[in-house]
């Protein structure tokens, strides 16, 4: 997969993952769904002020979009991670504490 599609996988998955409709997202970075279909499908690549749109409308930052792009040869682990950041980026304080106990207890028993 190159560059342009992976990123517009990861906007899809991330824009999924917080139970965003395409057209409410569109609206949200002030974008045309068309275009916003087109990144999504890795057809364009979003210009700077767009990604940076995106950062905010996702509450990450910027590089976490670019960050670890599953591209051509490489594993699915960072689409993983950006679900997982997807999902502790949705919870309350109270359960992101949890979850990150959760996380390191999962971590410690793995790898003993």
């Amino acid at each position: 997969m190159d560059i342009k599609t992976a990123l517009g996988k990861r906007i899809r998955l991330l824009r999924e993952a917080r139970g965003i409709k395409q057209y409410h997202l569109a609206e949200m970075i002030d974008f045309s769904i068309d275009g916003l279909s087109l990144i999504e499908r890795g057809e364009n690549w979003p210009q700077s002020a767009t990604v940076e749109k995106l950062a905010n409308a996702f509450a990450i930052p910027a590089t976490d979009l670019f960050d670890g792009l599953e591209v051509e040869g490489t594993t699915k682990l960072p689409n993983q991670m950006a679900r997982a950041r997807a999902t502790l980026a949705r919870l309350p304080e109270s359960q992101l504490i949890l979850a990150a106990e959760l996380l390191e207890t999962l971590e410690r028993n793995w790898t003993e």
